[in-house]
């Protein structure tokens, strides 16, 4: 856990550093300093995925198949990747080149989607997600960036609908789960946040059906079944999670987006879609509680979409106060889920300790 906690405090470190030299200075955030401390981080979290050895979740899944060992089918982006990856005969230099494609394109989509300082989003990414995206559902981990991207071309031109699909495309064929924000992106134009109260009304109805679900949880688990084995880790005969502190904070979160963000005259269409996504990830997260490992798994694809509202709340305030006073809070939000991840069981056995490949020893 110390190993984490380390590269924790010295990315933060580096968005210290960006942060004061941004304001102190006066200099853009896409001046050459930032952009130093940016790359510097980039290559902290790419070193961490790519250099590990049996540590994170689904590390000897991924390296049976690689060797062949674990005949299975797996999407064809990942698979091609695969392909020349295997020709070099390090799964350590195929980790690199995932990890790579990974962060740049989460990189991409945080200056896309204008989060102001870079560096700070991928120290808050590092805390919220990295640890699950980039160290355990590598496949998914990469999807998440380009439905990201697929976000920022949504509301924009009809050439920009086009690549808004070219990005869901490629997000499905890293993991096929992508696929879902097909019909997703279809219908948020009709989802509706006029006011609180609707807000409110969505996510009651959402803890209704919840609660149903959980009262059918054996039948629907049974429908699961039918479709294979392959879908049967979904479907883990375990105690749901329900109402949890976790699932209420995140909606006060939402609301606190709402009143920061969406209620801002500063804000633009692209907040109002991050702020719709991060909204439909909770009520999908609600919905599909009966299997938490299911929830866990769609959860995945919208907590992006959080690092990016919590960095825009934060640019869009004009008071210093206000600034000072939601850096302090993102913080404390992101150590805690970062604390929390690393308190799960699984976690102590798949991650701790952290094993590394000392390259320079094997050179």
């Amino acid at each position: 856990m110390i190993f984490y906690i380390l590269v924790s405090l010295l990315i933060f470190f580096m968005a210290s550093l960006s942060y004061i030299t941004t304001n102190l200075t006066s200099t853009s955030y896409y001046s050459g300093a930032n952009l130093y401390l940016t790359a510097v981080t980039f290559f902290i979290l790419v070193a961490v995925a790519s250099l590990r050895i049996d540590s994170g979740f689904d590390y000897l899944n991924y390296y049976y198949i690689f060797t062949g060992k674990y005949d299975t089918q797996i999407e064809p982006l990942y698979s091609f990747i695969q392909y020349f990856s295997r020709l070099t005969g390090s799964f350590s230099f195929h980790l690199m080149i995932i990890s790579i494609i990974s962060i740049s394109v989460k990189v991409l989509f945080f200056y896309k989607a204008k989060v102001g300082n870079v560096c700070y989003a991928m120290f808050i990414y590092y805390l919220i997600l990295y640890l699950n995206a980039d160290m355990g559902v590598i496949r998914q981990g990469i999807a998440i960036g380009f439905i990201g991207l697929a976000s920022v071309c949504f509301n924009q031109t009809e050439r920009s609908k086009w690549k808004m699909l070219l990005f869901i495309v490629a997000a499905s064929f890293f993991h096929v789960s992508a696929i879902i924000f097909i019909p997703l992106f279809y219908i948020l134009n009709r989802v509706s946040i006029s006011s609180i109260k609707v807000i409110l009304m969505y996510l009651l109805i959402s803890l209704f059906f919840m609660y149903l679900f959980i009262y059918l949880s054996e039948s629907l688990r049974g429908l699961i079944l039918l479709y294979g084995q392959k879908f049967s880790v979904y479907a883990v005969n375990e105690h749901s999670a329900g109402l949890t502190i976790g699932v209420i904070l995140k909606s006060m979160l939402l609301i606190l987006f709402y009143y920061f963000i969406v209620s801002n005259k500063r804000s633009t269409c692209l907040d109002i879609t991050f702020f719709k996504l991060y909204m439909v990830g909770i009520i999908l997260f609600l919905v599909f509680n009966f299997f938490p490992i299911f929830s866990a798994r769609i959860g995945n694809y919208f907590k992006i979409f959080e690092v990016v509202l919590i960095c825009r709340m934060i640019t869009l305030s004009i008071s210093h106060v206000n600034k000072i006073l939601f850096l302090t809070l993102s913080i404390v939000w992101a150590y805690l889920q970062f604390y929390q991840f690393l308190s799960m069981q699984l976690v102590e056995k798949y991650y701790i300790p952290y094993n590394y490949n000392n390259f320079l020893y094997n050179l």
